[in-house]
């Protein structure tokens, strides 16, 4: 039982150092964290299993390459009011 708890407690350190603490330290808005999250559990939710990495790939460089597009990350939040 020891074991268990010393294993839960490796996995609340790696969760925590890898993932809460550079979330905290972000230069970035939480909306923009928010949105990423959004478009990567949209591509995972597609049966398209093989290409969904593509898909994500295609859809980071289109609104990279072109700011425009950027209405496909924040459409479904509502504005500010």
């Amino acid at each position: 039982m020891a074991r268990f708890h010393g294993l839960i407690a490796r996995v609340r350190r790696l969760v925590r150092f890898r993932l809460v603490v550079p979330l905290k330290r972000s230069k970035h808005a939480p909306e923009a964290t928010a949105r990423g999250v959004m478009i990567g559990v949209f591509w995972a939710l597609t049966p398209l299993i093989g290409i969904q990495m593509i898909l994500v790939v295609l859809t980071w460089l289109a609104v990279r390459w072109n700011p425009r597009l950027d209405f496909i990350c924040w459409s479904p939040w509502p504005g500010p009011g």
